[in-house]
């Protein structure tokens, strides 16, 4: 194990670092995490009465994705390392140091698509709710911690695992007023219609271009906690 990765599994735990995990991602912008702007979301189709019915997700944005802490197991956090290629696992929520104004349950809110013979309803407003879950994660970190400027972290995924139930995932279609709305709760609720929205979600998450936003957000995370400690000892 690297004197740096040594260093920096001590400080992706310590809520006070600004490497403390809930605090690197935060930072991420150009996209953000907190709040994540997903894009559309096509959920499937069924038949009412020989007619198809095509339902769609859209504009969607996701709150509480930093909300998590490594997850520990015997006291240990669940964090290995393999030369600079460190794994983590985290879970939802935070509760050693909940972020300020993010939710402690991910919430999404957006609107949902119904489009029946060609024709497109309005937009209804879509809640939902996960309450538990794990996000595992993988960077690489290089540098040297006596040369901070040379530090570097570089995210290759982020995916979020969880129950896909609708006890753990919790869909409000309250607004909903369509002669649809007993179909579109079923195919919702299904667990392989659950499966596919976080598989798209984790999907999105993975993009190039939010790897490399949290990467930059690690990069200065990572610089500016070995600074604090270097500053400490001054």
């Amino acid at each position: 194990m690297s004197q740096l990765n040594q260093i920096l599994i001590v400080y992706l735990t310590v809520p006070a670092s600004d490497f403390y995990l809930t605090k690197m991602l935060a930072k991420s912008t150009n996209p953000s995490l907190e709040p994540f702007k997903a894009g559309k979301v096509d959920v499937g189709s069924l038949s009412f009465f020989g007619q198809k019915i095509n339902i769609k997700l859209q504009d969607f944005s996701i709150a509480g994705l930093t909300n998590i802490q490594i997850e520990k197991e015997n006291g240990q956090p669940k964090v290995e390392i393999s030369g600079d290629t460190v794994t983590f696992v985290a879970t939802f929520p935070n509760t050693e140091a909940s972020p300020a104004n993010v939710p402690t349950k991910l919430t999404a809110q957006g609107n949902l698509l119904i489009i029946a013979g060609g024709e497109a309803s309005p937009l209804v407003p879509i809640k939902i709710m996960v309450n538990g879950g794990q996000l595992k994660g993988t960077f690489s970190a290089t540098g040297n911690p006596k040369q901070i400027d040379s530090v570097n972290i570089k995210f290759t995924n982020l995916n979020m695992t969880t129950e896909t139930n609708s006890s753990n995932i919790v869909m409000d279609l309250s607004q909903l007023d369509s002669m649809f709305k007993p179909q579109v709760e079923e195919i919702l609720k299904k667990p392989s219609t659950l499966e596919d929205l976080v598989q798209n979600l984790n999907q999105q998450v993975n993009e190039q271009s939010v790897l490399a936003a949290v990467s930059s957000a690690g990069t200065q995370s990572a610089q500016q906690a070995l600074k604090d400690f270097r500053d400490s000892l001054a």
